[in-house]
């Protein structure tokens, strides 16, 4: 009954409605073992041309200990992610990136396959990398801190960024995750308020 479930959203999703949602569903596994998990299914298209369906399952049962609505709390998490207007990506045990949202994908002009080979230190521009070096705590957080990143055409993006440590089940580094706010026109702003300060607004010679 769940398989006809997907299927009648996936066949939905062909006619027209594109946006991406989770369910809770229910697999069984090759033992046969009944897994509770959340499920999100996808279009996969190719030239504009539907060739498949992506389908992502998230175990439930990994999520249980974390006590109860696991699968209704991770859809929401995973939904809440994708929605987000804000960047926000996270980063594997080796610093490089893992998951990363559409927002942030938009901000720094990358596809995710080019990102998951990244660190965040390289999509940050050269001179400021020894600062987000610098600012970091002993675990990687930062917080508020604004540096340039720098696009593939060689544009660049003022951001507002604070990251987090987070540690895998056996209290090890797993990977950190980070929020991004774009201040490109913030910083335009400040910066063209501090010129005009620096001179007089009669005569504009530059104020002793």
């Amino acid at each position: 009954e769940d398989l006809q479930d997907v299927q009648t959203r996936v066949s939905t999703r062909r006619t027209g409605d594109r946006t991406r949602r989770h369910y809770a569903q229910r697999i069984v596994t090759a033992d046969g073992v009944l897994r509770q998990c959340a499920c999100s299914a996808a279009p996969y298209e190719y030239d504009g041309q539907v060739i498949g369906t992506v389908v992502e399952y998230i175990d439930g049962a990994r999520l249980e200990q974390a006590g109860g609505a696991f699968v209704r709390d991770a859809a929401l998490f995973h939904e809440l992610f994708e929605l987000s207007p804000v960047a926000v990506y996270t980063t594997d045990a080796y610093h490089r990136f893992a998951m990363v949202n559409p927002a942030c994908r938009l901000l720094l002009q990358r596809p995710i396959e080019e990102l998951q080979a990244l660190t965040p230190y390289e999509v940050v521009a050269p001179e400021y990398r020894d600062l987000l070096h610098d600012q970091r705590d002993a675990r990687g957080s930062v917080d508020n801190l604004e540096f340039e990143v720098l696009r593939p055409d060689g544009s660049r993006r003022w951001v507002r960024a604070s990251v987090r440590a987070w540690d895998g089940p056996s209290g090890a580094f797993a990977g950190q995750v980070g929020v991004i706010q774009d201040i490109t026109d913030q910083v335009a702003q400040r910066q063209a308020a501090e010129a005009d300060a620096r001179r007089d607004p009669l005569t504009g010679i530059l104020n002793r």
